[in-house]
């Protein structure tokens, strides 16, 4: 009788302790909304398909004057980098880069704002094993270095 009393007794303060948190929780402050650039200059990352190699990740900074700044990180056994320069062409549905040292084209159908998905040589998302399509985020608040 007395290890039931205890045990009732102790559930009510753990019920008890529990309600006094809630009370004593604090209300966080609304984030700030994040304004979203309405050019498509920027920066942007994602993945691309890779014949060569286990990855592809790459980094797009383009400029409000058609320019493109493309990094390139191969993923195998290490990592290469490759940097190179291109230019672009904005059409309403459509961003094409063409690169200056090569004959490469990269051609991305627009999705919203945010978002540019790689198409094939027919105009079709690009899609990786899992279903999921190829694409570039572009990147809001661009990391700082330190």
């Amino acid at each position: 009788m007395l290890k039931k009393i205890l045990f009732l007794l102790g559930l009510a303060l753990l019920f008890t302790s529990c309600d006094g948190e809630k009370k004593n929780e604090q209300k966080l402050p609304p984030l700030k909304a994040i304004e979203i650039p309405k050019t498509i200059s920027g920066l942007y990352a994602g993945e691309l398909p890779c014949d060569d190699c286990k990855k592809k990740q790459v980094k797009v900074q383009l400029d409000s004057l058609g320019e493109a700044l493309v990094e390139e990180f191969f993923i195998q056994d290490s990592i290469t980098k490759v940097l190179s320069k291109a230019t672009y062409v904005d059409s309403a549905e459509t961003v094409t880069l063409l690169f200056k040292e090569t004959n490469k084209k990269w051609v991305f159908k627009k999705e919203g704002s945010l978002s540019l998905v790689y198409l094939d040589l027919s105009g079709k998302p690009y899609y990786m094993e899992s279903g999921i399509a190829y694409q570039m985020l572009k990147i809001l608040n661009k990391p700082v270095k330190k």
